[in-house]
């Protein structure tokens, strides 16, 4: 898998994380990656077009901390539990759980139960760090109301600056 695709993915954690944060919680709905770029979709308890400028100073604090990327496995739905946050274990179980087998693969960002830690379910691949992506111009377009409590986001990742 090329960098931008890999980053990518690891931004598309990122994104969710700040998300959870500043708007109490999202509920991922849909993630279409294409060549440099994905559109997401969340349902999210608070408007998030009122909290962008907090949703990207969250997103660029993961990537200044030059938090270490991991990659994991659990051999059970309650060692995912132990692992993940309650919004992506939840996620996990009802949309996603029953299609997977174990062991399950976990992406894990940061150190464990630190502030800036992040851990879901994902079997994509990931830079090995979240200060890699310095290394990119990225661009964050939206949110854009699609539903009730639904936002769509789209972002765009250009080869390396």
């Amino acid at each position: 898998m090329e960098m931008v695709e890999r980053a990518v993915e690891t931004y598309d954690h990122l994104l969710w994380e700040a998300i959870i944060r500043v708007c109490g919680g999202a509920i991922s709905k849909g993630f279409r990656q294409q060549r440099g770029s994905a559109s997401v979709t969340y349902e999210v308890p608070a408007d998030p077009r009122l909290h962008l400028q907090e949703i990207e100073q969250e997103i660029f604090s993961f990537i200044i901390s030059g938090l270490s990327i991991a990659k994991t496995s659990c051999g059970s739905l309650e060692e995912l539990k132990e692992i993940c946050s309650r919004d992506e274990y939840r996620k996990f179980v009802e949309d996603a759980g029953r299609l997977w087998e174990s062991p399950f693969r976990v992406v894990q960002i940061g150190k464990r139960r630190s502030e800036k830690w992040v851990s879901c379910p994902c079997d994509g691949e990931h830079l090995n760090c979240t200060g890699e992506l310095n290394m990119f111009k990225i661009e964050l377009k939206g949110p854009r109301n699609v539903g009730k409590d639904t936002y769509k986001f789209h972002f765009v990742i250009s080869s390396q600056r």
